[in-house]
């Protein structure tokens, strides 16, 4: 019986600033927009893809206030920050750690200051909705959608690249 790798160690950086050690991470579910389908002939209804993913939003908690985090809240005219989340997964076994990667570009658009509590640590909640996502294991693309450019690559194939050269992009 195999026992499943697990996350070990982690680090964010938030535009090219480390935060390690002081940043937990809610990395975004994926989810295709489908719609409810069914035909004469079918006995039931299936989920066909509509060509877009939902919205992906990605959320993380600074154990402080961070003045360079919140500089960049709701920053206007399209512009973007990346976030890169490393991570490193381990079997129970041992052998060389497994690197994950989750590279990120959006717009903070959710900033929270917690409760305040004489003796306890504060917090920044930051929700960030993402315009592209990129997800790296062992150094090899497994996911990468880029809303903006109408892509979705899943394992190496471009699921929208017949659909962006039928419209002449």
């Amino acid at each position: 019986m195999a026992i499943p790798s697990v996350l070990k160690a982690y680090a964010l950086s938030v535009d090219g600033r480390g935060y390690a050690g002081k940043a937990d991470v809610e990395l975004p579910e994926l989810s295709v927009v489908t719609e409810d389908f069914a035909a004469g002939g079918m006995s039931g209804k299936i989920k066909i893809d509509m060509g877009l993913v939902e919205a992906i939003d990605c959320k993380f908690t600074l154990h402080e206030y961070n003045a360079d985090i919140l500089n960049q809240w709701g920053l206007a005219n399209g512009s973007a920050v990346a976030l890169i989340a490393r991570g490193a997964m381990q079997s129970d076994t041992g052998g060389d750690p497994i690197p994950v990667k989750v590279t990120m570009r959006g717009q903070i658009q959710m900033a929270g200051f917690g409760t305040w509590e004489a003796g306890s640590k504060t917090s920044l909640e930051c929700t960030v909705n993402c315009r592209s996502y990129k997800l790296e294991i062992n150094n090899s693309t497994v996911i990468e959608i880029d809303a903006e450019r109408m892509i979705r690559v899943v394992g190496g194939t471009d699921q929208m690249a017949a659909l962006r050269g039928a419209i002449g992009i």
